[in-house]
């Protein structure tokens, strides 16, 4: 049950909304379509998933190049987004909300897949490069600024010396889906626990090492 609950491949909708202003924005970076669904370089988009399945929220909203859902946690109202760019245009998608809504910085969070991470590892921080990640990279070069929350998820690198394009499009492996969905779920818990008490108890709780 679980491999299915993840690995799955939602259809958007394509419902438009006027006013989506809302107190913070939770950006999860993936690339469209099925050819890529469910890969580890879309580790976002399925972190999504998990958020919006568990708080009942539907990516029924289209606006501003991203697929929508939103629902409230105790008084705040949280936006969830997937860029629909493609990942190294991830960017275009973030200025445009962040124009529209005049959005503090402070109030959005962007999660990710990181090769330099361990396979499961969680990392959370406030700001600082982009590292290896173009997705990152085009939000950054889009905001000019990059001070603002990540959730960093670990995926590890082959252990041979292969390409790491196939390798970070590709898909888990059976053995890896739980570990992974339990990483995946502690992301979505983690961008939440930030929106409820702050980054430093989100970091506390579930900044981990992987495997």
């Amino acid at each position: 049950m679980r491999k299915r609950k993840l690995f799955r491949f939602n259809k958007l909708g394509r419902k438009s909304a006027k006013n989506l202003k809302s107190d913070y924005y939770v950006f999860g970076l993936g690339n469209i379509g099925i050819k890529y669904a469910n890969t580890r370089h879309n580790a976002g988009f399925d972190v999504l998933d998990i958020v919006a399945q568990k708080n009942e929220a539907d990516f029924d909203i289209h606006a501003h190049k991203g697929a929508c859902a939103r629902f409230n946690l105790n008084s705040k109202s949280i936006l969830l987004i997937k860029p629909q760019t493609f990942m190294n245009n991830s960017g275009h998608c973030v200025l445009s909300f962040v124009k529209k809504y005049n959005i503090d910085l402070d109030k959005i969070i962007v999660i990710y897949d990181d090769i330099d991470l361990n396979k499961s590892a969680l990392r959370i921080r406030s700001g600082g490069s982009a590292g290896t990640h173009n997705g990152l990279r085009s939000i950054i070069y889009h905001l000019q600024r990059d001070d603002f929350m990540r959730i960093r998820i670990g995926i590890g690198r082959p252990d041979d010396e292969r390409d790491l394009i196939p390798f970070v499009i590709g898909h888990y492996p059976n053995e890896d889906l739980d570990l992974m969905f339990d990483c995946y779920s502690k992301a979505g818990l983690a961008a939440l626990e930030t929106v409820k008490n702050g980054i430093t108890s989100a970091q506390q709780k579930f900044n981990s090492k992987g495997i």
